[in-house]
C-alpha cells in the first residue's frame, strides 16, 4: 500500500561530537493528519446545542438518506426555521435515541 507522507518538520539539532550537526527529518503521515482532525470535529460536534442534518448523520451514525425519510415522515424532531435547512436540538436527538429503551 502506497502512502502518501508529507515533511512537516525539519530541525537541526548538534550531535555529541564537537563541530558536528544532525539533520532530523520528521514525517507526519497524512492519515493519523485526517484521523487527528475527524476526532477534534467530532469533538466540536459533541459540545454543540443545535446540529445541522450532516452533523447530526454522524452524530448518530444515521445515513443521510434515512435522516431525511425520518424527517420528512415526521419521525425525528428537527426544525425548518427557512423551510429549507434542517436542524436538530441535541438534548431532543438523544431522547429519540433513547426511547424504547430494553431491560
Amino acid at each position: 500500500m502506497d502512502r502518501d507522507f508529507s515533511w512537516s518538520f525539519v530541525s537541526i539539532t548538534k550531535g555529541t561530537t564537537p563541530g558536528v550537526a544532525f539533520l532530523k527529518l520528521e514525517i507526519m503521515d497524512d492519515l493519523n493528519l485526517k484521523d487527528r482532525l475527524i476526532r477534534m470535529e467530532q469533538l466540536l460536534t459533541a459540545n454543540k446545542k443545535v446540529l445541522t442534518l450532516e452533523e447530526a448523520c454522524r452524530y448518530t451514525g444515521i445515513s443521510r438518506a434515512y435522516m431525511y425519510k425520518l424527517t420528512s415522515s415526521e419521525r425525528i424532531p428537527h426544525s425548518k426555521p427557512g423551510g429549507k435547512m434542517i436542524y436538530f436540538d441535541r438534548k431532543k436527538l438523544n431522547s429519540w435515541l433513547l426511547r424504547n429503551p430494553k431491560p
